[in-house]
């Protein structure tokens, strides 16, 4: 782990109804999808309909923008640690697959408007340009269609898509064949595990655990296997990649760091966990859980954050590497 915390001796708990501007983004525009399907009193994408499962509402979109928000914060600011992300001149081709409310990917454009940027996802929920002329998306299946971009990409980032896909090597084989000689792909995901401040991985029995292994038991009942991220740096060596970095940081469950950045970054881990409990009611199901089960389990994580006394965090994995000249 690059980052090592401590425990703010004053801390008590998380309250969500004392939460000031901490940086959370959610009161970004959010754009319906017309087509959308709905369950569980949620709306769903409808092309290629179950691909993913979690919703694409305004209540989803304002998390996915946290959760920009809690890695752009971790990161200082910075998108990304692949080269292009502060490489002079800027790169000129950029793909952001699975882009979903489109935040990273006109960031991206903004910061480097030389850049010709692409944003793909299953729903078009990205809002109007806004006057950034560099930055367009598009509808498409990165897993399941063929890529038919009519460029080579310099940078192809991907963040947050352990639960996008059955078969990570089919990706990696089409990122591979689309980046251009020298380019870069960087992923950025989390771990699905919980681990306390020390280190110590025997989390049994927190409610954390718990999610995170309902999370990646529904994932296994749809076929997919969300801990592929811990094995990207040999996947993509044998895919012919080189220059593999990997970096590690802690992403907290609840703002218990005594460092401040750390004690923001988990004010809005919290906010997060508090909303994708209900985001991913559909994979903890698939794992033979009651809807009654499901909500049960987020009360026990809500209450395990307010309660304080579980200094936890889970592993964030940024890997990029290269294709070669």
């Amino acid at each position: 782990m690059a980052v090592q915390l401590e425990v703010d001796p004053a801390y008590t708990g998380y309250n969500p109804t004392q939460q000031n501007d901490n940086g959370s983004g959610t009161s970004a525009k959010t754009v319906a999808d017309d087509a959308a399907v709905s369950e569980h009193g949620r709306t769903f994408h409808s092309f290629k309909q179950g691909a993913y499962l979690l919703p694409n509402d305004a209540v989803e979109q304002d998390r996915l923008n946290l959760q920009h928000n809690l890695i752009t914060m971790m990161l200082d600011g910075k998108l990304g640690f692949a080269p292009p992300v502060s490489a002079s001149p800027s790169p000129t081709n950029v793909l952001d697959v699975a882009t979903g409310t489109g935040i990273w990917a006109l960031e991206f454009a903004k910061q480097h408007p030389t850049s010709r940027v692409v944003g793909s996802d299953l729903s078009l929920i990205q809002p109007a340009e806004g006057g950034v002329t560099n930055v367009r998306f598009v509808q498409s299946d990165a897993e399941n269609e063929d890529w038919d971009f009519p460029c080579l990409f310099d940078y192809i980032h991907l963040r947050f898509l352990v639960s996008c896909f059955g078969n990570v090597n089919t990706v990696l084989e089409r990122i591979y064949k689309q980046l251009a000689p020298g380019g870069w792909v960087e992923f950025q995901d989390t771990l699905c595990e919980a681990v306390y401040v020390d280190g110590n991985r025997n989390t049994e029995g927190t409610a954390a655990n718990d999610f995170l292994k309902a999370f990646v038991g529904g994932m296994k009942a749809v076929g997919r296997d969300p801990t592929w991220i811990g094995r990207l740096e040999e996947l993509l060596t044998a895919h012919g990649f080189v220059d593999v970095h990997v970096t590690l940081l802690p992403n907290p469950l609840g703002p218990w760091p005594k460092d401040e950045k750390y004690k923001k970054v988990g004010t809005l881990s919290a906010m997060n966990m508090g909303m994708v409990m209900d985001s991913v009611v559909k994979l903890v199901m698939a794992n033979g859980w009651t809807d009654e089960q499901a909500k049960d389990l987020a009360r026990r994580m809500r209450a395990e954050l307010a309660e304080g006394k579980k200094h936890m965090y889970i592993p964030f994995c940024f890997v990029h590497a290269r294709k070669p000249e």
